[in-house]
């Protein structure tokens, strides 16, 4: 069963993306559309509209097409996290899933 969006309604061509790729890696959503879990998914409730589509103008995915080998964590502009699961990144704002991909991405 797919979860909801990842911000509600307001994010909607990411959200079902994002949602579509990542299904079997959320909890269901909760309050806000937010995730449940926190073990292995990103809190994204702090994104601005401008966030959302900067991410999506970079086709940020959750989960990398291309497997472990192009991933965020491979990725020069990925920030591992201090605490938590979730990195950042140094071209878009918020919580970077450490699976995810976007066109940015550039080898370390």
């Amino acid at each position: 069963m797919l979860s909801g969006g990842i911000m509600g309604i307001a994010c909607a061509g990411f959200c079902l993306r994002a949602t579509t790729v990542f299904a079997q890696d959320t909890a269901p959503a909760g309050e806000n559309g937010a995730s449940t879990s926190t073990s292995n998914s990103c809190d994204y409730s702090d994104l601005s509209a401008k966030d959302i589509t900067l991410r999506e103008s970079l086709e940020y995915a959750e989960l990398s097409p291309f497997g472990p080998a192009k991933d965020c964590t491979n990725c020069s502009y990925y920030m591992a996290p201090k605490s938590g699961f979730c990195g950042e990144c140094t071209i878009i704002r918020g919580a970077v899933h450490p699976k995810g991909y976007c066109t940015s991405w550039e080898i370390i």
